[in-house]
């Protein structure tokens, strides 16, 4: 009895392995056939293996079967491959789609959205009606209205650190911007308490991205807080207040392209993604490397106080 148990779960095991990668590669299937995909029977391996073992020869087969620019997964990341110089000046000027960032671009809105169905509207309605927007809000004509209020928000969040008898580099850096810049884009209605369900799903970012194993129930947790309350800013936006001019715009352009109020907290939280993932590391580094380097912080010191000293006195 024992030993038919044993059996009916190896087969079991068996057929469930083989219904997964037969799952996985009909999938894999729908995706997009350019530049062309190295196809693999192991999910998220991928061609690991043969690349590890004969990378020379891995590489020059699929430039034989494939052409000089391919598509392989290896360990969860689907890279593409240019085998020659020449090869990338061809892609640059006649196929300028091999070496855009739609591929990233996709990949980060995975990380917000599950239902990667939804992205052509949402891309579509990103760069064809949102940018235009921040265009013209942040426009250098129009970027003074923003600038005051947001210097304001910068140092009113700094001055609660005084408070506190430690506090953390990276959290003195970014709070403050996060909570500024978010403040224009989602309007009077946003809670400077987001940060750190902001910085739980951020932290994840890079695994949720290279489909690493790892405990996601707290940042799922958080992006969900998240996207409840970007649907509420964007509910309440109103265009005629000052503070809600960005968001109430945001607001506008998703109703004229009927875009429900929760699909478009996806749309805004993947622009925040892009937005403080590339602001808070460049500030986090610059700081970083004035602090190893006493000259020039000095002289950053220096001029900051002066301009302190003409603007507030001593």
């Amino acid at each position: 009895m024992t030993s038919y148990m044993l059996t009916a779960a190896q087969i079991s095991a068996v057929i469930v392995g083989l219904g997964f990668v037969l799952i996985t590669h009909v999938v894999s299937q729908k995706e997009s056939t350019h530049p062309p995909k190295v196809p693999s029977l192991l999910p998220w391996i991928g061609s690991a293996v043969r690349y590890v073992f004969a990378p020379t020869k891995f590489l020059a087969l699929c430039c034989a079967q494939f052409g000089p620019v391919f598509k392989v997964l290896v360990g969860g990341r689907n890279i593409i491959v240019v085998g020659t110089a020449e090869s990338i000046r061809s892609a640059l000027f006649t196929d300028h789609r091999v070496l855009t960032a739609y591929v990233e671009h996709y990949n980060h809105f995975h990380v917000v959205c599950s239902d990667t169905s939804l992205y052509p509207l949402i891309h579509d309605t990103i760069t064809y009606k949102l940018f235009p927007v921040f265009d013209r809000r942040l426009s250098k004509r129009a970027v003074d209205d923003l600038t005051g209020h947001c210097a304001e928000t910068i140092f009113s969040r700094l001055k609660a650190f005084s408070e506190n008898e430690q506090v953390s580099l990276r959290r003195s850096l970014n709070e403050p911007l996060y909570v500024a810049v978010t403040a224009i884009f989602l309007g009077s209605k946003f809670s400077p308490d987001t940060y750190d369900d902001w910085v739980t799903f951020l932290d994840s970012v890079p695994k949720r991205l290279c489909r690493l194993p790892f405990w996601s129930v707290p940042s799922s947790r958080a992006r969900g807080r998240l996207l409840q309350h970007i649907i509420t800013c964007l509910q309440s936006a109103n265009p005629d207040n000052d503070d809600d001019k960005l968001a109430g715009d945001f607001s506008k352009v998703l109703r004229e392209n009927n875009i429900s109020p929760e699909v478009a907290s996806f749309v805004v939280l993947t622009v925040m993604l892009f937005l403080h993932t590339n602001m808070l590391d460049v500030v986090f580094w610059l700081f970083s490397w004035l602090m190893a380097d006493p000259l020039a912080f000095s002289s950053l010191r220096d001029e900051i106080d002066r301009a302190v000293r003409e603007e507030f006195g001593n």
